[in-house]
């Protein structure tokens, strides 16, 4: 007679919204200035600031950590960027690449409703959401390549209204996900 299995009551699922803030859009040249989580049982952002290059590493063992509370991540258009950047980063400083997990992105979602464009920005203003995007001035992305703290500050003002706003459309467009992928 085989053993009796254990059965554990399941947890709540745990989905974090990601969004990542970097110095270039090629993970070969650019670096990370600021990464934020949202989890939805949570009522704050958690953001990882990084200042200078010397401190990306540290700063990736910490992004690594709260991706991986997360069952599922939700992004904008973080198919395409943040999450291979991320894992970009994490290569070139020998680490592991982020596990594969259940990913909701919504820009997908919202792409089926041929809205003005699927930028986060129009899309939220279709929806007439609370929460605004907050446009950084060019010259303070400069700076904050160089390690500018209030560079930074202000950049990571508008990375944490970023996952704020995902979390807010994401309660518009889950009624449209089927399916999740990795």
């Amino acid at each position: 007679m085989p053993p009796k299995l254990k059965r554990e009551k399941a947890g709540p699922v745990r989905i974090a919204m990601l969004d990542i803030e970097t110095t270039g859009l090629e993970a070969s040249f650019g670096r990370l200035v600021c990464v934020c989580f949202k989890f939805t049982d949570e009522e704050k952002p958690r953001t990882i600031k990084v200042r200078y290059y010397r401190n990306e590493a540290k700063a990736l063992e910490t992004i690594t950590k709260f991706y991986n509370e997360a069952d599922i991540v939700c992004t904008w258009n973080g198919k395409l960027f943040d999450i291979p950047f991320l894992n970009g980063r994490l290569m070139h400083h020998g680490m592991a690449p982020l596990d594969p997990k259940m990913h909701m992105d919504l820009m997908y979602q919202a792409r089926k409703l041929r809205l003005r464009g699927s930028r986060l920005d129009n899309v939220s203003k279709d929806f007439h959401t609370n929460t605004r995007k907050y446009d950084v001035p060019a010259w303070r992305w400069t700076l904050a390549a160089e390690g500018d703290i209030k560079s930074i500050d202000e950049i990571v003002t508008h990375c944490e209204l970023d996952v704020l706003l995902t979390e807010e459309m994401m309660q518009y467009l889950k009624p449209l996900i089927v399916r999740f992928t990795r």
